[in-house]
């Protein structure tokens, strides 16, 4: 009774094999794999470029935000007699606020590679913008422009995206170098955000053409198969179709069988 009922819940290999089995056994689920296997691949490419496409798209609208923070810093920038910077008031509530999340600091370099903080903005307390070693030579060969960068840890430990500019006061012999920085936490959650849900749509997009060419190829090759075989061996003529009970979608199947192995006796219709 027991071996009974476990070869009845015991799965057809037969049955198993016709979707999953081995492809190389059958053109069909060959055909299939394949369609399967470039449509999974198309979609993934498809899924990582829209994700990076949209995390580009939201860092720039940080970059374009820390610009005008430095343009103001440099606007507010003075020389004292003494060649100290002094950096007046910006009109931005966030930058006032302790450990708000946007931060401006004010540095030049030093002769040993190193930076000397000039000024920085009340919201970053005692802390420090973080910059590379290398962060003085890639201004200097960028010299005006901005860089810019991220940051893994801010004042308060949050994600940054960070922009630097090296630039020339007048009144001052030695270049000024101006960073603005900007919690990137929501950029980096949307980010997160969009890349399940494109994965998502893309997964089932997949499956249901998986599916669907599965399908196709399932009931529609055997069928071009069978007729391709009936017809090499007795053609037969007929005011729809040159084969009986035969889609005219099996034609060019057909037709190419037929050039090969069809009997020399045989009078075959031309398309």
């Amino acid at each position: 009774m027991t071996g009974q009922s476990r070869s009845q819940t015991k799965p057809d290999p037969a049955q198993w094999g016709r979707w999953f089995g081995r492809p190389g056994r059958s053109l069909t689920r060959r055909l299939i794999w394949l369609a399967a296997a470039w449509i999974l691949i198309a979609l993934a490419a498809a899924a990582v470029v829209l994700t990076a496409v949209f995390q580009e798209s939201a860092l720039r609208r940080l970059g374009n935000i820390l610009g005008d923070t430095i343009d103001e810093a440099v606007v507010a920038a003075t020389i004292t007699p003494e060649g100290e910077v002094f950096i007046g008031e910006i009109q931005d509530a966030r930058t006032q606020r302790l450990l708000s999340g946007k931060y401006w600091m004010v540095a030049e370099p030093t002769p040993t590679g190193g930076m000397q903080v000039l000024a920085h903005s009340a919201s970053l307390g005692e802390a420090e913008l973080e910059h590379g070693p290398d962060l003085t030579n890639r201004l200097r060969s960028a010299f005006g422009q901005t860089i810019s960068y991220n940051a893994e840890d801010g004042p308060k430990g949050e994600p940054l995206r960070i922009a630097a500019s090296m630039k020339q006061l007048p009144g001052r012999d030695r270049p000024v170098i101006f960073f603005a920085g900007i919690d990137r936490s929501d950029v980096d959650a949307d980010t997160r955000q969009f890349a399940t849900v494109t994965w998502i749509a893309m997964l089932l997009l997949g499956a249901g053409l998986v599916t669907a060419r599965s399908l196709i190829w399932a009931t529609r090759f055997p069928t071009c198969a069978r007729a391709a075989r009936i017809g090499s061996r007795a053609p037969i003529r007929s005011r729809s179709s040159p084969w009986p009970n035969r889609s005219i979608a099996c034609w060019p199947t057909i037709r190419r069988r037929s050039r090969v192995s069809a009997p020399t006796s045989a009078t075959w219709p031309t398309p």
